[in-house]
């Protein structure tokens, strides 16, 4: 894998849920505003070599083994001559409509990977 798989489509069924997603401090970052989504959240099995720009802390919404367990939600990495970004955010397009720092993020991170 180049980064990540997920656990949560066993673990949630798809559900969607209220979540804050939190910007690191980073270059595609700057200037974003942190906010609150209903949307898939996922538990997921990551890379640690990844350099995660944004994470979300689950709640004890679901199961009590989960709870304050924060996860990468938009990560980026350089991989051989190449560089990867992900973000978990957009599985319902509309999602960038409501979050516009998220079409942003989503954007600089295009920009990031194809750029040398």
């Amino acid at each position: 894998t180049q980064g990540v798989s997920s656990a949560a489509s066993d673990v949630y069924k798809r559900q969607k849920v209220d979540f804050e997603v939190n910007f690191l401090d980073d270059d595609l970052t700057k200037g974003l505003n942190g906010f609150k989504i209903n949307s898939e959240q996922w538990y997921v099995h990551y890379d640690p070599n990844i350099e995660i720009i944004a994470n979300t802390t689950f709640t004890y919404d679901f199961f009590s083994w989960i709870d304050g367990v924060v996860m990468p939600v938009a990560w980026k990495k350089t991989f051989d001559k190449g560089k990867v970004f992900y973000t978990s955010i957009g599985h319902d397009p509309m999602e960038f409509e409501k979050h516009p720092d998220a079409w942003k993020l989503l954007t600089r991170g295009f920009i990031w990977a194809a750029r040398d």
